[in-house]
């Protein structure tokens, strides 16, 4: 009977987190993971032409519909949910106290590769994919954590991902997306565009 009852809650169990939803789609996507070496692409302009260019080729290869690029994708792990960050226009927080969020360095075409919606704004320009323009895109989960009764587009962030002061616009909501469990509480997050950081 135990053995019975374990087995009845673990095909339960797994029959759940097949429904939740992941907020992407994996079907038909093929991955690949690209390291360049240092000692060849030493600048970061180096390497953001670099994937503009192998996405551009992958795009004209037959039967693909879109491509992109993140430096962690889904469960793969990542820069993780603590990286903290200011508001424009709100008093600093007290230290320690500040708002914390998951980091992704994203091409445009990540989001439609992988099924994730738009939910309110744009995307990244094909300047922005190419030159640092200081502008974000954030999750669902953080709109509706800091910017719960207005909209956030337009708004400045400061994330702590840079030696100074580096204040990026919002300009574009996507869809939430679990990264790290499909059981865990989506975190708040923040897409760069690759010119912004691309040494990660």
């Amino acid at each position: 009977m135990v053995l019975l009852a374990s087995a009845g809650l673990l095909i339960k169990s797994f029959i759940y987190l097949q429904r939740v939803d992941r907020g992407f789609s994996s079907n038909n996507v093929l991955t690949a993971v690209v390291r360049l070496p240092a000692a060849k692409y030493r600048e970061d302009s180096q390497v953001v032409n670099f994937f503009a260019q192998a996405l551009t080729q992958i795009r004209a290869m037959p039967n693909v519909k879109s491509a992109g690029m993140v430096n962690f994708l889904p469960f793969y792990g990542g820069l993780g949910s603590n990286t903290a960050f200011k508001i424009g226009g709100l008093p600093t927080p007290p230290p320690g106290q500040e708002p914390g969020t998951d980091v992704r360095v994203v091409h445009s075409g990540y989001f439609q590769a992988m099924g994730i919606p738009l939910m309110r704004g744009r995307t990244f320009s094909e300047v922005e994919n190419r030159e640092a323009k200081h502008v974000v895109l954030i999750n669902e989960a953080l709109a509706r954590k800091y910017f719960p009764n207005e909209d956030p587009i337009g708004r400045k962030l400061d994330v702590a991902m840079f030696e100074d002061s580096n204040p990026t616009e919002i300009i574009g909501i996507v869809g939430n997306v679990r990264y790290e469990s499909l059981t865990d509480e989506i975190e708040p997050a923040v897409y760069f565009p690759h010119p912004e950081l691309a040494s990660d």
